[in-house]
């Protein structure tokens, strides 16, 4: 599975503010790679770029690095909670 790479998350932020989310970011990755939503997973330390990611289709993971981090409440959930990225080599595998 591609890793859409922090380079496109700091593009998005110009277009978060948009309704709905910045979905035409994400999706210039999977134009690049030439695989389809589904297939491009997206990892991110910050649950609201998650948020952003799952609203445009991508399979996402949220590296949540302490519990005092809460999911944000904008209408989306990430797919796939982690605790450090070291756990998502057995993810991607199965």
């Amino acid at each position: 599975m591609p890793i859409l790479r922090r380079s496109c998350t700091n593009r998005s932020r110009a277009f978060i503010g948009s309704k709905p989310f910045a979905n035409r970011v994400y999706w210039l990755a999977t134009e690049r790679l030439r695989v389809s939503n589904p297939e491009l997973g997206f990892v991110s330390a910050n649950n609201w770029d998650g948020v952003a990611t799952v609203s445009a289709g991508l399979r996402t993971f949220w590296i949540q690095r302490s519990t005092a981090e809460v999911p944000e409440e904008l209408g989306f959930q990430v797919d796939t909670t982690v605790k450090a990225i070291t756990d998502l080599p057995a993810l991607l595998r199965g």
